[in-house]
């Protein structure tokens, strides 16, 4: 009875160790986060440390009123509304037939089940690669970035410069 109830206690001090190292890990980068965001810009840089030496809200203050931070917020609450509005019309334009359909609930409530089940679904293929990425979008990234990967080993033309220009011809 004794061993019984040793195993129980071990197995409950395993199971809170457990439990305290992975909350450790899920909250220290939210700590680190904060905690950098109250550092000074000379203090980010000189050294480590986890508690910041003279906080200040000065960053919040840079984000919030002199870049422009609201507006671009306006904006994104925009898109997102928007979003949401055209998503609610389409789907519910397309699900309320569906519902009004003569056929007993279980197979309407089956069909309906089946056509969300579809939005799980990954998308297997875009553009022929895998990943989504067509050869003609590896080409403009490449071209937009300049970097190769694996044997391509061309380089884009100089600032400035036109392609024709940079491949040797004239522009007259």
């Amino acid at each position: 009875m004794r061993s019984r109830s040793a195993a129980i206690w071990l197995r409950l001090i395993l199971i809170i160790a457990g439990l305290g190292v992975a909350a450790f890990i899920y909250a220290f980068p939210l700590y680190w986060l904060v905690a950098t965001s109250l550092k000074g810009k000379a203090e980010l840089y000189q050294s480590i440390t986890l508690i910041p030496q003279h906080p200040t809200l000065a960053s919040y203050g840079s984000v919030l009123f002199e870049r422009g931070f609201w507006v671009l917020l306006k904006n994104s609450v925009i898109v997102c509304a928007a979003t949401v509005v055209v998503t609610l019309a389409v789907g519910l334009l397309i699900t309320y037939p569906i519902t009004r359909l003569p056929v007993p609930p279980q197979l309407r409530v089956g069909v309906l089940n089946w056509a969300l089940s579809l939005r799980f679904l990954p998308v297997a293929t875009q553009g022929g690669q895998p990943g989504g990425q067509s050869k003609h979008h590896h080409d403009q990234l490449y071209f937009l970035h300049g970097q190769t990967s694996g044997k391509r080993k061309e380089t884009l033309p100089p600032q400035g410069k036109s392609q024709a220009t940079a491949a040797g011809q004239s522009n007259t």
